[in-house]
């Protein structure tokens, strides 16, 4: 019987899965009673749906947008309506899993804290994960705003810095073209053949190295160092965002700079 209702569901009013078990054979919410005259809607009232001992696999936000297997960006997944209640709309989502229930349902923060016999669990991951949101949008401001200093930025001419023979390290040589910001060094150098070479170093911890192609134009090359800055700057750890590991030194974060144009 469970069976054909959900077929029917699924057919005639788009629903499957658990959201299919919060509605009725007419598509409308469920309803019932708690014995002490409360009123309790959708998986709630589904007879068989485990009330607790539930488990948060999954934080979603579904007003970010994903990114598939291969690192491509998709559309958001998009606000839905609370699975457990079938009441509200939810955008941060509680991907809960229960042993003895075969899929995984999508709730809000309130009957998150029910299913797991623990409210203030429920609250605690929530807010954490809005405040990773928060700092991942800060980061991204920050990036933005140090690409635009970079692209906007002077060069000077250094007697100060260039390249060892292996790149492993930027050392003292005269006419290089040299862009300093938020901590990081880029330089440029003429080589024979009127081609360029780049490189870029975290003065502080003496992270980089130099680019393995040669560039046609200095500003080709100059647009690859501050690329290669950028990448730095983003795969840098972050005490904040949790335990990362400790970086290596040398070229650790420059693994694919920007090629040459042909």
């Amino acid at each position: 019987m469970a069976l054909l209702l959900d077929h029917y569901l699924y057919v005639n009013v788009g629903l499957r899965g658990p959201a299919a078990a919060a509605r009725d054979a007419d598509g409308h919410p469920r309803e019932t009673f708690r014995d002490d005259g409360g009123l309790v809607t959708g998986m709630w009232a589904v007879e068989g749906v485990p009330r607790d001992g539930w488990w948060c696999a999954q934080m979603i936000d579904a007003d970010a947008p994903r990114i598939d297997k291969d690192g491509k960006e998709l559309p958001p997944e998009g606000r839905i309506i609370c699975q457990m209640c079938d009441a509200h709309e939810i955008r941060f989502i509680h991907v809960m899993e229960h042993d003895d229930y075969e899929e995984a349902v999508r709730v809000g923060c309130y009957c998150a804290g029910y299913m797991e016999n623990d409210a203030e669990a429920a609250r605690t991951r929530e807010a954490d994960f809005k405040s990773e949101i928060e700092r991942k949008k800060k980061f991204e401001r920050k990036i933005e705003k140090l690409e635009r200093g970079a692209l906007a930025s002077d060069w000077e001419t250094y007697n100060e810095i260039s390249f060892d023979d292996d790149g492993d390290a930027i050392v003292e040589a005269e006419g290089d073209h040299v862009l300093e910001l938020a901590g990081y060094r880029m330089a440029v150098r003429p080589v024979e053949g009127g081609k360029w070479l780049a490189a870029v170093r975290h003065k502080a911890s003496g992270h980089g190295g130099k680019s393995p192609h040669i560039y046609a134009t200095e500003a080709e090359a100059r647009n690859a160092a501050i690329k290669a800055m950028l990448t730095m700057a983003r795969k840098a750890p972050k005490t904040s965002w949790g335990n990362r590991r400790k970086p290596k030194r040398g070229k650790h974060y420059l693994r694919s700079w920007s090629a040459a144009s042909d």
